[in-house]
């Protein structure tokens, strides 16, 4: 039996104006992993979710900000939550499924917030019980 990760993150706010981000459409050419990421260790599971998301498309953004350096007219993003999202859409990317131009949804926070986004996501995951997998209804 294949078991699905399902993830909750908490909205980021944007510390100067106090009001939510909002999700964006990005090219995937832009992103990048990011330094800032708090795991360190190899994703795994990357195949399966490739397919999950080819399948069905990318169901939860990613969390990136903008890169220091990066002189392109359109700077890259790094990506500081949302690692094997990242990792899935290259590998769909290398067998020719997305293009450059592919838009991923993602919520862009500043440098200062992308460890705090990072830690939120990975310090609140929690792995599924044969109970919650078994419920499907409210």
């Amino acid at each position: 039996m294949e078991v699905v990760e399902i993830r909750v993150t908490e909205s980021v706010l944007e510390a100067s104006s106090g009001n939510e981000a909002q999700i964006e459409y990005v090219p995937y050419g832009r992103l990048c992993r990011s330094p800032l990421n708090a795991r360190k260790k190899a994703p795994t599971g990357i195949e399966a979710l490739a397919g999950t998301i080819f399948g069905n498309g990318l169901m939860q953004n990613l969390v990136v900000h903008p890169v220091k350096g990066s002189r392109a007219k359109q700077p890259k993003l790094g990506v500081c939550a949302g690692q094997r999202r990242l990792a899935a859409l290259d590998l769909l990317f290398s067998q020719g499924k997305i293009t450059k131009d592919f838009k991923v949804p993602v919520l862009i926070v500043s440098e200062g917030e992308a460890v705090s986004a990072s830690l939120i996501e990975n310090r609140e995951r929690e792995t599924m019980s044969r109970t919650n997998v078994a419920r499907s209804g409210c």
